[in-house]
């Protein structure tokens, strides 16, 4: 979130002396992120994370739980005094950090080594076992068409839109000038989500959401992986995804792959898969970043924002030009 949600900063402060114990004396808030459904504050020595609506609450029990099985790569909340790892507050969960001077992959590329600690950080998600209570609380990947149904149904919406709006005016303009690619995509990936309905389950614990933004480096050169929001059971190809697929800007693919995979270890990786959820995910963003556009009530600023990251897919070398990997 790019502007603050409608809350007084003596409300977060309340909420944290409360749940947490912490008497904050100053409150930040931190403009980070495209997700208009999270926002973030610093409280004194604590990063203060806010989230709306389905997701979270999950999340943040498996970050404690990697997080306590030793994988301190993982960012995971703090406790409150009742034991729960957030707390409500006038609608939103809130959730508790440490505070950490955390730099984003996208902004301070990761060197050689630190890709390979990337990667031997992810096998540890992806081989560690956490509780069955919990393990059976994730959602599992189940390659519904609903984000595919919903961009079908946009695009023609989009190119009708004939109000006064600039941002929705200059989103028609591009959904017309990439329709072919726009069908196209969807097609391929009703193709490759018909493949994996075949497949047997193979999965494990996925993040599902490792760019650029989410995996960072702290003041001593480590990597740190934040905003475990939304995990997911799915083959292991949910998170390897990331992995060449554009979203860092520096490595070549190759190197991406080659540096990751020499600290993760040997694995047989399903590029069919790699493909499908690469696919999917740059649909499912399409589909959100063209509600925030036409149908939120979002600033303006965040509505823009909503606008460049729906065109960067489309960009030469971007994440459609890298989703057949």
């Amino acid at each position: 979130m790019l502007t603050p949600p409608d809350l007084q900063p003596q409300q977060l402060i309340a909420a944290l002396e409360k749940a947490y114990a912490i008497a904050a004396t100053q409150i930040a808030f931190l403009p980070l992120g495209a997700d208009a459904d999270s926002a973030a504050f610093r409280a004194d020595d604590w990063f203060v994370k806010l989230r709306r609506g389905p997701h979270g609450a999950v999340g943040a029990q498996v970050a404690h739980a990697l997080f306590a099985q030793g994988i301190t790569a993982v960012v995971a909340p703090i406790p409150a005094r009742d034991g729960r790892l957030w707390t409500a507050v006038e609608g939103w969960r809130m959730l508790v950090y440490p505070f950490l001077d955390l730099t984003p992959a996208i902004a301070h590329p990761l060197s050689d080594a630190q890709w390979a600690e990337f990667g031997a950080t992810m096998r540890r998600v992806h081989d560690a076992h956490i509780a069955t209570a919990l393990w059976e609380q994730a959602p599992t990947v189940n390659y519904a068409a609903s984000w595919r149904r919903d961009l079908r149904a946009l695009a023609p919406k989009i190119e009708a839109y004939d109000g006064d709006d600039e941002l929705a005016l200059a989103l028609r303009g591009f959904i017309r000038a990439e329709r072919v690619r726009c069908t196209a995509l969807i097609e391929r990936c009703e193709s490759l989500a018909a493949h994996m309905r075949t497949q047997p389950p193979t999965h494990t614990l996925c993040h599902t959401d490792l760019h650029g933004y989410n995996v960072l480096t702290d003041e001593n050169g480590r990597v740190r992986i934040v905003d475990w929001d939304a995990p997911l059971r799915a083959p292991r190809e949910r998170d390897l995804m990331f992995v060449g697929g554009a979203q860092f800007g520096t490595h070549t693919a190759a190197d991406e792959r080659r540096l990751f995979f020499t600290g993760y270890g040997p694995v047989d990786v399903n590029t069919t898969a790699v493909e499908y959820f690469r696919r999917e995910r740059i649909i499912e963003d399409l589909v959100l970043y063209a509600r925030q556009i036409l149908e939120s009530a979002d600033s303006p600023a965040e509505r823009a924002a909503a606008l460049k990251y729906f065109r960067v897919n489309f960009e030469p070398g971007g994440t459609l030009d890298a989703a057949a990997g």
